[in-house]
This record gives C-alpha cells, sequence and structure tokens, in this order.
C-alpha cells in the first residue's frame, strides 16, 4: 500500500497552503510504493567566508544518518558524525536548500551510509576508500539506494544541490522544502 501525501505534513512551513511542499498537488504528488523518505540539507558554499558548503543526510525525524566533519577542524581529520543540532551550530546559519528525497533501496542506501559513517578520515579530496566528506558521504548512499545523483563520488555540496534542484524538477521522488520538517 502507498503512501499519499497528507496536509500540513511539514507543519504550515510552507505557508497557508497546507499542500505547498507537493506543490498543491496532493493527488499526483504520492508515492505509490511507499518508499522511505530522507532529508537532504545542503549549505552551498560561501567563497568570501572561506566555507565550502555542507550536505546533512537524515531521517524524517532529524536523526543524522550522514553528517561528515573533521575532528580536528581542517582539511582533513578524523572522520566523525555530526547531529543535526551540531552540524547547525558548526555551519553557523540555516541550510540553503532542503529535499525530501525517496529512496527505493533501503538496504544498498543504509550499507553505503554506513560504510561512509566507519570511513576512518575525513578529507577535503577524499579517495573514496579510507577518506570521505559530507558530499561524497551523502551521494554515494542516495546512489546505492536508487537516486540519480551525477557523480557519486563528486565530493563538492554545490554539484550536489545542483543535481537535486535540476532533479526537483523533473522526478517526482526529489521535492524541494521551505524547511526541514522538524
Amino acid at each position: 500500500m502507498g503512501r499519499y501525501v497528507e496536509s500540513d505534513r511539514i507543519r504550515l512551513a510552507g505557508g497557508l497552503n497546507t499542500f505547498a511542499y507537493v506543490h498543491g498537488n496532493p493527488l499526483s504528488r504520492f508515492d505509490p510504493f511507499g518508499l522511505r523518505d530522507v532529508i537532504v540539507a545542503i549549505w552551498t558554499s560561501q567563497v568570501l567566508q572561506g566555507q565550502v558548503g555542507h550536505v546533512f543526510l537524515g531521517e524524517m525525524d532529524g536523526t543524522a544518518i550522514t553528517s561528515q566533519f573533521p575532528d580536528p577542524h581542517g582539511i582533513e581529520g578524523i572522520n566523525t558524525t555530526k547531529t543535526w543540532i551540531d552540524t547547525l551550530a558548526s555551519e553557523g546559519r540555516p541550510p540553503d536548500n532542503i529535499y525530501e528525497i525517496y529512496i527505493s533501496d533501503d538496504g544498498a542506501f543504509d550499507a553505503a551510509a554506513a560504510a561512509a559513517r566507519n570511513t576512518p578520515t575525513w578529507s577535503a579530496f577524499p579517495d573514496g576508500t579510507n577518506s570521505t566528506n559530507c558530499a561524497r558521504a551523502a551521494s554515494g548512499a542516495l546512489s546505492a539506494g536508487g537516486v540519480r545523483v551525477g557523480d557519486p563520488s563528486n565530493y563538492w555540496p554545490n554539484y550536489l544541490n545542483l543535481q537535486l534542484m535540476l532533479d526537483s524538477l523533473i522526478d517526482s521522488n526529489v521535492y524541494r522544502l521551505p524547511a526541514a520538517p522538524w
């Protein structure tokens, strides 16, 4: 049985139209297969402020799946996963874009996300075997879960953001949201 879109799923964050998050069309914007939903929050690079961007991949309740940071902060460090609250504090600003995405292969998605969390090193230029970063971790998990992300080995948040923005225009499994649903 499929999961149909209900009114006010994002608690009026989309405005007075409680179906705004499905572009005002709850009859055609639904998930007939009951797929798992995840949230991707993306901070795009702010070159003048020295920020390269970030990608948070989480469950619908805000639990982090991947949100990889280096410890200590720098271009390389121990790979650590931060919570939503810790990610917001580390970024110092709200995300630029938030997407709700349906995952078609939970097992492969979860395995790729676990592998990214367990990768020993965070690197600004990850090799995909012994190092990862936020965008590479999220892209790899999403790709394994059946989401088109372009090149899943790409490790820049802006690249993933562009891919998801384009997908939100043409793919019924990728929705751009006005705010995090939690």
